[in-house]
């Protein structure tokens, strides 16, 4: 009894052998495991064919959202005339008192120039802008939040945004000392700038008492 007993459990174990050594992706029925069958957190991108995903309902929602609130944003524009609405012109120029004045930006008739000079025993950084041509407008707000302004600006002028000069002791801080304006022209051009002008002429540095920062950027209208 014993032996046939023993004889039974050798048969059916080799039988359960055999059919788990032959189950496979080909012997499966095509939709035939649900997904209860599979251990959870198990499958990974490398199963999955992210191709065959669609967009999960919610952010399908933000999408729309999103586009809408462009559209409201943009008003009767178009995206490209949305674009061609301003052109940024940035700059980060570095002078020493004997440089040559630089220009900052340049648009239409406007050049936006910087100055680092030394005058007599004193040293003088400015902005000042130009104008090729007549009959234009132009707006700043100086390091001191002064107003200057010129309501007929002709090719003949220099209009000095801003200006620092230094004067015996040294006013706290160094810098930055921000500044903005804006010109208009006839034909139709407008130049916004924003810029932070960095006096190093009081630095603790001697290599640095001669030498002016501007940094900002421009803004061109159409």
């Amino acid at each position: 009894m014993a032996v046939a007993l023993l004889a039974l459990f050798v048969a059916l174990g080799g039988s359960a052998v055999a059919v788990s050594g032959r189950i496979n992706g080909k012997v499966l029925k095509r939709n035939s495991v649900p997904g209860n069958r599979i251990k959870r957190d198990t499958l990974t991108g490398r199963q999955i064919r992210e191709a065959k995903l669609g967009m999960v309902p919610r952010s399908a929602l933000a999408t729309a959202a999103t586009h809408a609130d462009s559209a409201d944003k943009l008003g009767s524009l178009t995206a490209a005339d949305f674009q061609r609405a301003g052109t940024l012109i940035p700059f980060d120029v570095r002078m020493k008192n004997t440089d040559p004045n630089q220009t900052l930006a340049q648009a239409g008739p406007f050049t936006l120039k910087a100055d680092c000079h030394l005058n007599g025993v004193q040293n003088v950084s400015r902005v000042f802008i130009t104008t090729s041509e007549n009959d234009g407008a132009v707006v700043s707000r100086d390091m001191f939040d002064m107003q200057h302004r010129d309501s007929d600006f002709d090719t003949s002028e220099q209009f000095e945004s801003t200006a620092y000069q230094e004067s015996g002791t040294p006013p706290p801080p160094n810098g930055p000392f921000q500044s903005t304006g804006e010109a208009w022209s006839r034909g139709g051009v407008s130049l916004t700038w924003f810029l932070a002008q960095g006096n190093h002429l009081f630095s603790s540095n001697a290599t640095e008492q001669s030498s002016c920062t501007y940094a900002g950027f421009a803004v061109v209208g159409p």
